[in-house]
């Protein structure tokens, strides 16, 4: 932050020179506007990959390639509308385009965290994968036409360079967020299942049981399951139910805390969807990322039309 303020007070004084970053750009709303819904599409893909992964891997069991295949639909509904989202962009402009995409993305979303359960089929996943592929399909072309729109012919580098720049920051920025809030509701969510759960073992063996989990809780990987270690002197029954009641409890403790996690990039798909509402509509016009067409230069009067008056 404090980098990115005195890169910022730099750029303030260079206005008047060769900025890096022209401060102008700004001033144009559909500029503005589509850089923060880009920010807002790297919240949803890594809303859906970072916490999904984990889930079909570490509760459900899935093997990478399985998860991988599980996650196809996301991909095949970008392909169906990727193409036409384009074109109709170019003829219709992109506000309603992007607007509908989003909805569509932050639906297949909150989709996702309402059918996972700790035993759920990958077939549940199917639908809101590809509508979620559906929404975000609709965003990647319409973004690029609407963001250069009224982009001056002299400024085209330094916004496609701002552009980039900021869709970058946003997918740092929504995996340290959307970590960090999986890793909180998972401690709190394990916490509570491993008390309730530690009712069913010997009086010896509860406190232990809930330590280990609200300590491994704070590393989470994908492909692992936490639970308490045993000590040797720990009888084998007893052993027996602690692995079986760790299992569930970490299983059930990670979908607990996948709903409120998932629930953040939803959200600001929608916020995304609302504010491409301020976009200034209308076909994309054929000079493009080139601002204004030149003004036409003047034809001076005819001289023999002018001595006939």
């Amino acid at each position: 932050a404090v980098l990115i303020g005195a890169f910022l007070m730099y750029e303030r004084g260079q206005q008047d020179n060769e900025p890096l970053l022209p401060f102008s750009l700004f001033k144009d709303r559909n500029f503005s506007v589509v850089n923060l819904v880009g920010i807002a599409v790297s919240f949803g893909v890594l809303g859906i990959l970072l916490p999904t992964t984990i889930y079909l891997q570490s509760v459900l069991g899935f093997s990478a390639i399985k998860t991988g295949l599980v996650l196809v639909p996301l991909a095949l509904g970008s392909m169906f509308t990727a193409g036409p989202a384009g074109i109709l962009s170019e003829k219709f402009g992109g506000k309603y385009i992007l607007t509908a995409g989003l909805s569509m993305f932050g639906i297949g979303i909150t989709w996702i965290f309402l059918v996972a359960d700790t035993n759920s089929s990958w077939t549940a996943f199917v639908g809101p994968l590809f509508v979620a592929g559906l929404g975000a399909g609709c965003t990647f072309a319409p973004m690029g036409s609407e963001v250069m729109r009224n982009v001056p012919p002299h400024l085209t580098g330094a916004a496609s360079g701002v552009n980039n720049a900021l869709r970058q920051v946003g997918s740092v920025l929504a995996g340290a967020v959307i970590g960090a809030v999986l890793q909180a509701k998972l401690v709190s969510a394990l916490r509570e299942e491993a008390a309730t759960a530690a009712q069913s073992l010997p009086q010896d063996y509860r406190a232990d049981f809930v330590s280990g989990f609200a300590d491994g809780a704070q590393q989470v990987e994908v492909g692992t399951q936490q639970g308490a270690s045993l000590p040797a002197d720990v009888p084998q029954d007893v052993a027996n139910t602690i692995q079986e009641l760790a299992g569930k409890v970490f299983h059930q403790g990670f979908v607990d805390a996948l709903q409120p996690t998932m629930l953040v990039p939803a959200l600001t798909m929608f916020a995304g969807a609302a504010l491409c509402l301020a976009l200034k509509g209308g076909p994309t016009p054929s000079g493009m990322g080139h601002g204004a067409p030149p003004a036409q230069p003047q034809t001076a009067p005819d001289k023999d039309a002018t001595a006939a008056h």
